[in-house]
């Protein structure tokens, strides 16, 4: 289950702000200087995509999606910096301030989410070549990378997707790469959905 972190910090249930100070504690020693920010947001505006990728209408609602996902983890970057909201325990009757300067793993749970839609925006592939045993027919296969944690990244897609003679120049055929690049694409979207949906 993915938890909104903004959602519960500007949540008006005072148990709630409770149990998200009690979790904050536990991360009292962690570091959202100004290095950490900047790292952050280079880290978001480097996409890195060509342009073919851009031109990709398939791509369109995704790159919506990531600019979406980007914005959200602005947001909350800029709230770590600053008091979240303050609310008053209906007990005591005091204001109690909620502060999320030390929550390190939000900015490690954007960097995976972005760096894993990144990869179905335009996922890394290579082709192989592979000959069936019986038959002795060649056939293309692509195989494609996932971020199975953060900043690990491991191949872990396979997909055959055609004759190797459906294709003049093989491997190396630009219909072969866009053909390799949009069946890798289904199985990063099927895998980031069944993680992010």
């Amino acid at each position: 289950m993915i938890v909104n972190l903004i959602d519960i910090a500007q949540s008006d249930n005072f148990m709630v702000h409770s149990l998200l100070l009690l979790m904050l504690e536990g991360f009292s020693n962690a570091d959202f200087g100004g290095d950490r920010n900047k790292t952050f947001l280079k880290f978001l505006e480097n996409d890195n995509f060509s342009e073919e990728t851009l031109k990709r209408k398939d791509n369109i609602p995704l790159l919506k999606k990531l600019d979406a996902i980007k914005q959200e983890a602005k947001n909350f970057m800029n709230l770590l910096n600053s008091s979240l909201t303050k609310s008053v325990d209906k007990v005591t009757n005091k204001e109690v301030e909620l502060k999320t300067e030390n929550i390190l793993n939000a900015y490690e749970n954007y960097e995976l989410q972005i760096s894993r839609l990144r990869l179905v925006i335009q996922p890394e592939i290579n082709i192989t070549r592979i000959v069936h045993t019986t038959s002795k027919i060649c056939y293309l296969s692509a195989r494609g990378y996932w971020y199975v944690d953060f900043r690990e990244k491991k191949r872990i897609f396979t997909k055959n997707f055609g004759k190797e003679t459906d294709y003049e120049l093989l491997k190396d055929d630009p219909k072969a790469i866009e053909d390799a690049i949009k069946e890798i694409q289904i199985l990063c979207l099927n895998e980031y959905n069944s993680i992010y949906s």
